[in-house]
């Protein structure tokens, strides 16, 4: 029936009455209202690791949140901790925020199981948890460690393997027997580490050597058996090899630096085991050769130990480094690098290889088969405009030099982005302008398409997952990413550049798009075009309308509220919001960053002008703050205009309302498709037949008690004779409940009039 209504809510009882409040959100304790600054986001959640309420608002240059416990007298902001901010605003980590003016997206918040990502436009992303905030990974690599082995001379020694009771067979001892030299000082300066050196306690890691009996022999290096009858002896030869490292930090909610610039090789010669006649003459056929020849030490004394140093600490939030290897690329035919884990043997128990950000050395006794999972190749966090959590990820999306990409995070590492994994949707490039979950998949919209995301059905053994996109509709976009909502039925409700959509599913059309606002298609032409990237919304959960904050006309603010609640669409003016949430505790508010008009400078959240930012509850109301009057309006569309070749005459018009208070209802009254009034009733909203004591004027007695509101019907003259159809508007500046209207029309046909068809 209503063309327009405007600040009117629905009631559980389905009659439309004046909305209340709004109410500041931080009350006066007694030292005034707190002072914000332009708002430019806001998001509440609750923590799931400590269960911590967390209302986040950036406001100006600074990132705040709520701590309602804490009521200062003395200080009206104490009810909000500064997380980010100028040095000056005792921020809890010093870091401006930018504070744009000119039309942009809101401040993206997007809550994850570890806590909230904080996206402010054209600036940084950061992480917090409830008790550290930090920026959202890391967006440059380590430096290049550095790498320690032996170093060889080719020095050629004696060597005997003793085997005379009581003499050590972990020593060498010197001879002058050329027939069996070795060698013994190849590999053997330098941080060298093995089983053919003896242990000298108190020797600093440059000397020559050996590893403490404790830990027994090293471990990496290539081996080549003996050759012939006598491989069983275990001796043999270590081959030449090359190894090289990287670094990688870790911070407390395990995301992954980039990778450092690869280590300085560490190299080892070859080196022989064994002494006697050179392999050529060793044959199965001379044994009595390889016996007097082939003596020597087992071929695991050869192998080696390296040393990692010069390990860059990380910035502040980072609790280990990772450091990944290669194998012996010499020999094991890969390049690839593979975690180091901190454990010698083959458990992978620790959660990085050096858990602390101190330590800048480590001694890698890792053999190449017991090395862990291949090195994730980690792009630096990129600064991006929008993020959304899908399928385990963080997805982000428009960077400064691709604002068509969008890059999924590694699962549960929501700072911690593979290379080579984005996603381009749109062929054009065309910037992506909001994110959103719904039927299973990912929604990316640009100003003019819709696309899709969604999971690979088809994922072979040892691939990670992979996603498909679709195209749902190249002709509908969405303007932000702050228009859009799922409504309480799954169903999609967003802005795009000329009309608002709804995204709906069945089993018989499947997924299908459809406008939704042709009955305020003049309201939406009206819009500040430039500004709707701005737009902001909000699902009510109390009424499950959907609520979305428009520059109205030539306005810089979004100064229009259009709300839908599934089958038409209703507007209110009492607040101007740059930014919406919903809490998604038990209170269920609707909150609004923005501003709102008080009466009186007494009731004024700041001091100046009337018009003041804050925190604002929708839909309630305190005594401490009164809002400045509004006009709340019922306008029907055009009655019997499908009628109006038929000229009639509307006599009185029956308005059933609920007492509401000692006021009255302005009823303007319009005729044959023009908005000019042609007569104004003005009616009480109450039933002055039966009138209720009212509130702060009558006195609280046995006479006059507290009494449930009423339904009542008042009836208004509308002398419209031969009329082809008409509109009513009803409006007043206090709140009203407004149930139906009827009314009566004559039968001109019996009235002796010329009435012309």
């Amino acid at each position: 029936m209503g063309s327009k209504i405007q600040n009117m809510v629905v009631t559980e009882e389905g009659t439309i009455r004046g909305v209340c409040g709004p109410a500041p959100y931080v009350p006066d304790y007694g030292v005034g209202y707190p002072r914000y600054q332009t708002p430019h986001g806001i998001h509440h959640s609750v923590s799931a690791r400590t269960g911590r309420d967390l209302l986040l608002l950036h406001t100006g240059d600074q990132l705040w949140v709520h701590q309602g416990w804490n009521i200062d007298l003395a200080d009206a902001n104490a009810t909000w901790e500064v997380l980010l901010g100028p040095a000056s605003s005792s921020p809890v980590r010093a870091h401006p925020l930018p504070d744009i003016q000119g039309a942009d997206f809101p401040t993206q918040f997007e809550s994850t199981p570890a806590g909230v990502v904080i996206v402010p436009q054209g600036g940084r992303a950061h992480f917090y948890d409830g008790t550290v905030i930090l920026p959202l990974g890391y967006d440059h690599a380590p430096a290049a460690p550095s790498g320690g082995g032996p170093l060889g001379n080719a020095c050629m020694g004696y060597a005997q393997y003793p085997t005379i009771s009581g003499i050590s067979k972990h020593s060498l001892k010197p001879g002058i027997h050329a027939e069996r030299w070795v060698d013994v000082e190849i590999n053997q300066n330098g941080y060298a580490k093995d089983g053919s050196t003896s242990w000298v306690a108190g020797s600093d890691f440059n000397g020559s050597t050996g590893m403490h009996p404790d830990f027994g022999f090293c471990k990496i290096g290539s081996l080549e058996v003996s050759p012939g009858v006598h491989a069983s002896t275990n001796t043999g030869t270590l081959l030449p090899g090359l190894w090289q490292a990287k670094v990688q930090w870790l911070d407390r909610w395990g995301n992954l630096s980039p990778l450092s610039q690869e280590s300085n090789p560490v190299t080892v010669e070859q080196q022989r085991g064994d002494w006697g006649g050179p392999w050529d003459l060793a044959t199965a056929t001379d044994d009595a050769l390889l016996d007097g020849f082939f003596s020597g030490f087992r071929s695991v004394r050869l192998l080696k130990q390296f040393l990692w140093h010069s390990l860059s600490p990380g910035p502040e939030g980072t609790v280990g480094r990772l450091i990944v290897r290669t194998k012996d690329k010499l020999n094991s035919g890969s390049v690839d690098y593979f975690e180091l884990s901190p454990d010698t043997g083959g458990s992978l128990s620790g959660f990085c290889t050096v858990p602390d950000n101190v330590s800048t050395l480590f001694p890698d006794n890792k053999s190449d088969a017991s090395l862990g999972s291949p090195a994730v190749d980690v792009r630096p966090v990129p600064s991006f405009r929008l993020c959304r959590v899908a399928f385990g990820r963080l997805w982000i999306a428009n960077t400064p030099g691709n604002p068509g990409v969008v890059i999924p995070s590694l699962p549960g590492r929501w700072g911690t982005f593979e290379k080579d994994t984005e996603y381009v949707p749109d062929p054009t490039g065309a910037e992506v302008t909001a994110l959103w979950r719904g039927f299973g998949g990912l929604f990316v919209f640009t100003a003019q398409s819709t696309f899709l995301i969604t999971p690979s059905r088809t994922v072979k053994a040892g691939e990670t997952q992979g996603y498909v996109v679709e195209t749902v509709n190249p002709g509908v976009g969405c303007v932000g990413p702050g228009a859009i909502q799922t409504m309480s039925d799954g169903s999609l409700v967003w802005m795009g550049n000329d009309n608002f959509y709804r995204a709906e599913m069945s089993k018989k059309e499947g997924l299908q798009i459809t406008p939704i606002s042709d009955e305020i298609e003049r309201t939406l032409r009206n819009l500040n075009r430039p500004r709707l990237r701005g737009v902001t919304s909000v699902l009510d959960k109390g009424t499950g309308e959907f609520r979305c904050w428009v520059p109205d006309q030539n306005a810089t603010t979004n100064n229009l509220c259009l709300i839908y609640d599934g089958t038409g669409w209703r507007r209110r003016t009492d607040t101007q919001a740059m930014a919406a949430c919903s809490t998604t505790d038990h209170r269920a508010y609707s909150l609004v960053a923005g501003s709102a008009d008080s009466v009186g400078r007494d009731r004024q959240i700041s001091s100046g002008d009337t018009t003041v930012n804050g925190v604002w509850v929708l839909d309630h109301e305190v005594q401490s703050f009164t809002p400045s009057a509004r006009d709340y309006v019922v306008e029907t569309t055009w009655i019997a205009g499908l009628r109006s070749m038929d000229r009639k005459a509307a006599f009185t018009v029956y308005i059933w309302l609920r007492e509401s208070g000692d006021t009255t209802l302005n009823v303007e009254v319009y005729r044959d498709w023009r908005m000019k009034t042609v007569h104004t009733e003005k009616v009480n909203t109450y039933s002055t037949e039966d009138a209720p004591p009212f509130w702060d004027s009558a006195p609280l007695s046995t006479k006059n008690q507290y009494q449930l509101r009423r339904p009542f019907w008042v009836k208004a003259d509308l002398f419209l004779p031969a009329c082809e159809s008409f509109k009513l508007r009803l409006t007043s500046q206090d709140s009203f409940e407004f149930i139906g209207i009827s009314v009566a029309e004559g039968d001109l046909d019996k009235s002796g009039m010329r009435i012309p068809k």
